[in-house]
C-alpha cells in the first residue's frame, strides 16, 4: 500500500523532534549531575556546600550544546570541556574567586541553600500557565534535604542518623517513587503529544526504573542493618547509595523541569496543566487511573 502523500516527511519531522528532545535533556542532565555529585561530596567538616560552591549565571544560550566551564572551590588555570561533536577544547581562564562554580545557563536551577535545592516561588516570570504544575513538584526537590542529610548523618555516625534514614526513606519509598508511576501516565504521555512521536520520554522513564533499584538497594541495606542493630557497620554501603541518590533525583527533576515543563508550558492550556496535575495526585496515591 502507497503511504499517503507527505506521511514519509511527518514522521520524519516527528523523529527530528524526538531526537533534540532527548538531546536536551541529556544536557540538562549531563550539566545537573555535574554539579549534584561536586555538592555532594563536599566534607562537612570543612564547609558547607553552598559556601562552596556558588553560581555566576550568564545570558541564555540555548544554541550551545557544551558545557562552557567548570571550576571546582579554589582552582585555576586550564579547563577542558567536551562538545556533544566529541571535539576536546581547552581554555586557559584567568584566576577566579575560590568557591565560584560557572556553567552555562539553561532555565534557572534552584537556589542552592546549605546544599540542597531551594525552589524559588512559583510562577515564574517566564511561566505562561505551568505554574500549577511546578508548585506540585515542590515537595519533590524539598525531599531532597532527607536524602542528603541522611548521608551526612550517616557518615559522621550522628545520634539522630537512624531517624535521618527513615525520613529519607519515606521521601524515596512513598514520595518520590509513586510520584515517579504516575507521570508515567500522566505529564509523559502529555509530552509525547506535544512532540508528536509515541516514546519520546522513555529515556527519564528508564531513569524512574535505575532510581528504584537504587532505592530497592538502600531499603536492603538498611533492612540488614536495623536487624544487626548496628547503622555504624553499613555505613560504607549506605553512603555512596544516598549520595548516588541525591544526584541521579536531582538531576532527572531539574531535567524534567527545564525541558518538559518548558514545552508543555509553550503548548498547553491552563486547563490541561490542571488536569494533569490532578491525575498526578491521584494516580501517585495509587488511585484509580487518569480519566
Amino acid at each position: 500500500m502507497v503511504p499517503p502523500r507527505g506521511a514519509s516527511r511527518i514522521v520524519g519531522a516527528a523523529a527530528r523532534a524526538r531526537r533534540a528532545l532527548t538531546a536536551n535533556v541529556d544536557d540538562v542532565s549531563r550539566n545537573t549531575w555535574i554539579e549534584a555529585a561536586v555538592i555532594s561530596t563536599q566534607s562537612p567538616a570543612t564547609e558547607t556546600p553552598s559556601a562552596a560552591i556558588t553560581r555566576q549565571r550568564g545570558p541564555l544560550r540555548t544554541n550551545s550544546r557544551t558545557l562552557k566551564w567548570l571550576r571546582l572551590p579554589g582552582e585555576t588555570g586550564s579547563v577542558a570541556t567536551r562538545s556533544r561533536s566529541g571535539k576536546l577544547f581547552s581554555a586557559v581562564l584567568g584566576p577566579m574567586r575560590p568557591g565560584v562554580y560557572t556553567r552555562r545557563s539553561f532555565p534557572p536551577s534552584p537556589a542552592m541553600r546549605d546544599g540542597s535545592p531551594e525552589r524559588r516561588d512559583y510562577p515564574l516570570v517566564s511561566d505562561r500557565v505551568i505554574g500549577p504544575l511546578r508548585n506540585a513538584r515542590q515537595p519533590l526537590f524539598d525531599g531532597l534535604r532527607r536524602v542528603q542529610h541522611a548521608a551526612i548523618s550517616v557518615q559522621a555516625d550522628a545520634p539522630d542518623c537512624a531517624e535521618a534514614l527513615a525520613l529519607a526513606l519515606e521521601y524515596l519509598a512513598h514520595e518520590f517513587m509513586p510520584n515517579s508511576r504516575a507521570e508515567e501516565f500522566t505529564l509523559y504521555p502529555a509530552v509525547d503529544g506535544v512532540v508528536g512521536s509515541r516514546g519520546a520520554t522513555d529515556v527519564m522513564a528508564v531513569q524512574h526504573g535505575a532510581i528504584g533499584e537504587m532505592v530497592e538497594d538502600l531499603m536492603k541495606v538498611v533492612g540488614a542493618a536495623s536487624e544487626s542493630g548496628s547503622i555504624a557497620t553499613y555505613a560504607r554501603l549506605m553512603v555512596p547509595l544516598l549520595h548516588g541518590l541525591y544526584a541521579a533525583i536531582r538531576t532527572h527533576l531539574e531535567a524534567e523541569d527545564a525541558v518538559y515543563l518548558a514545552l508543555l508550558d509553550e503548548h498547553l492550556s491552563e486547563s490541561q496543566v490542571r488536569v494533569i496535575v490532578e491525575n498526578l495526585e491521584r494516580v501517585s496515591a495509587g488511585s484509580a487511573a487518569p480519566r
